[in-house]
């Protein structure tokens, strides 16, 4: 119950950095015991919501949680339920198209043409790019478009998906002849540097369709 509690204040309360306290005013202000608040910040600090200072000056200071801490416990539970590529690309296919129509309206034109730098220097025409290369712009691409569709929620569970996806085929590999894995990024190649340039143009009705596309390219 004192984690539970301590966990809406923060979230509602304190902005990220914020000093929260130390043990001893926990104590007090919740008035319970010291292995309770102990067990309490344990449980917190371990789900990425408190970070612990030591010295004079420390205590317990408000955090957030990343993303790449939220997509791994995600990423576990859904292989302890049996998730498997074909149900996180529907999912994918469900998401990932609105989030291609949003991007182009934020109004700051500066990260949109972001993306289309990032697009335009990771899948330059005269550089070769290896498959691991591939997933690590994979990755990065979706973060950045995640973070133009003005939906924290859209944005997280974008980045959740996509690093879903990429964890399982990165798994399944293997299995993949390496002429269709070099068809795999000619795809997605040419599918990131479209879908950029419409979001950087503000083209909403392009981008959703190039989106649509590039979901799609996982199941071929």
């Amino acid at each position: 119950a004192s984690a539970e509690t301590l966990r809406r204040q923060i979230i509602d309360e304190f902005p990220d950095g914020d000093h929260i306290g130390s043990a001893e005013d926990l104590q007090d202000r919740f008035q319970v015991s010291g292995p309770t608040v102990r067990q309490a910040m344990r449980i917190l600090e371990a789900e990425g919501l408190i970070r612990v200072r030591r010295g004079n000056n420390g205590g317990f200071f408000a955090g957030t949680p990343s993303v790449d801490v939220v997509s791994r416990s995600a990423s576990a539970l859904l292989r302890r339920q049996g998730a498997d590529l074909a149900d996180l690309v529907a999912a994918s296919q469900l998401i990932g198209p609105e989030v291609g129509r949003r991007a182009p309206g934020t109004p700051d034109t500066a990260p949109r043409r972001r993306l289309l730098e990032f697009a335009e220097q990771e899948w330059d025409d005269d550089v070769e790019v290896s498959v691991p290369d591939a997933t690590r712009i994979a990755v990065r691409f979706g973060r950045l478009l995640g973070e133009l569709c003005g939906s924290p929620s859209l944005a997280l569970i974008t980045d959740m998906l996509s690093d879903l996806v990429i964890n399982l085929m990165t798994q399944t590999i293997q299995d993949y002849d390496p002429e269709v894995l070099a068809g795999y990024i000619t795809l997605i190649r040419e599918g990131h540097r479209r879908l950029a340039r419409a979001v950087a143009e503000g083209d909403a009705v392009t981008a959703h369709a190039a989106q649509a596309d590039m979901d799609r390219i996982v199941e071929l």
